[in-house]
């Protein structure tokens, strides 16, 4: 296999949080779950902070039955209902994978470690968008809120607190299976041939004979796939 280019840095020290631990039985009460008091409270905001609003059922792997569930991109959450209609939150410290019942094509969802840009190592949910035996794609959503801002003068409007959707952030497994997060794809294209060392120049080649856009998905795909199928 090619070895990509990827200069990873492994920091340790995941933050870990209360949680109760599920058994073998799989019940809904025994997810593990985080407590309501995690979470910030937004009032009058427009948007959504939710990839989207209503919940949804889904299989759970590891785990019974079906559950209503939906994701939070802006806290980073994955919520559901427990039986009793109140909303828990699925605990990032475990390898959940979250299955979406009725979507086609089929939606899966799992929690990952990442790495930011600023070196530290996180953990969130990613949706598994092409799966092969060579790499793994992931997309992660990006949700952005903007609290209000007053105005400065009678003059001006005060701006309003919302939620705003950025581009969505792609992300990739790591090939030679050396770590176990995942390295955020670059949206820019200087960034994104040095992404390929060291064939960066036939990247960059590719990218521009196709008009390849790092931003879109589908673009994304054709250059790794050129870049792990071809010589």
């Amino acid at each position: 296999m090619k070895k990509v280019g990827f200069y990873f840095l492994l920091f340790l020290g995941i933050a870990s949080f209360g949680q109760i631990q599920p058994n073998q039985s799989g019940s809904l009460n025994e997810l593990s779950f985080y407590v309501n008091t995690n979470t910030r409270n937004y009032e009058d905001v427009t948007g959504s902070k939710y990839i989207f609003d209503d919940f949804k059922p889904a299989k759970i792997k590891g785990f019974k039955g079906v559950h209503e569930v939906r994701f939070d991109a802006v806290d980073n959450t994955i919520e559901f209902k427990s039986n009793d209609g109140g909303i828990l939150f699925l605990s990032k410290n475990q390898p959940y994978v979250i299955e979406l019942i009725g979507d086609s094509p089929k939606r899966i969802f799992e929690i990952h470690k990442f790495l930011k840009p600023n070196k530290k190592i996180e953990t969130t949910f990613f949706e598994k968008r092409f799966n092969t035996e060579k790499y793994i794609l992931y997309k992660r959503y990006r949700i952005k809120y903007e609290p209000e801002k007053p105005a400065k003068s009678s003059y001006e409007k005060k701006v309003e607190a919302k939620f705003t959707r950025l581009e969505d952030a792609y992300y990739l497994n790591d090939p030679l299976k050396s770590t176990d997060y995942l390295i955020e794809i670059p949206r820019k294209k200087k960034p994104f041939y040095a992404f390929f060392a060291p064939r960066q120049a036939a990247i960059k080649t590719f990218v521009k004979k196709n008009g390849i856009n790092p931003n879109i998905e589908k673009d994304v795909l054709k250059t790794l796939e050129y870049y792990f199928n071809t010589n």
